[in-house]
């Protein structure tokens, strides 16, 4: 496999010779993003990471029925803004509400 652009090569086994990436330039890519990121974007921002796990017999569940993944990730994204809501001190007094607008 070779990059048109960096004309890097790659050894590539079992390759049907038609993949639209060179794993060089995306790595390189990849690389400065995240630097990017890291240096320039992400400190100067608060972050907050959420993580959602399922049982395997729900993910499998979930990954055919796209509706129902909706209503799962409705309810996640509900509980998420209400715990924001509260942390920020926030009421409905003030104008917040539970439901995305």
């Amino acid at each position: 496999m070779r990059c048109e652009q960096c004309r890097s090569e790659t050894l590539v086994a079992f390759s049907c010779k038609k993949r639209g990436f060179c794993p060089s330039c995306g790595a390189q890519r990849m690389a400065e993003t995240a630097a990017l990121l890291a240096d320039e974007v992400l400190p100067d921002q608060p972050l907050r990471q959420w993580v959602l796990s399922l049982p395997h017999a729900l993910r499998f569940m979930l990954a055919r029925d796209p509706a129902a993944l909706t209503l799962v990730l409705g309810v996640v994204y509900r509980r998420i803004a209400r715990h924001v809501i509260e942390r920020a001190g926030l009421t409905r007094a003030s104008g917040a509400t539970d439901a995305p607008p």
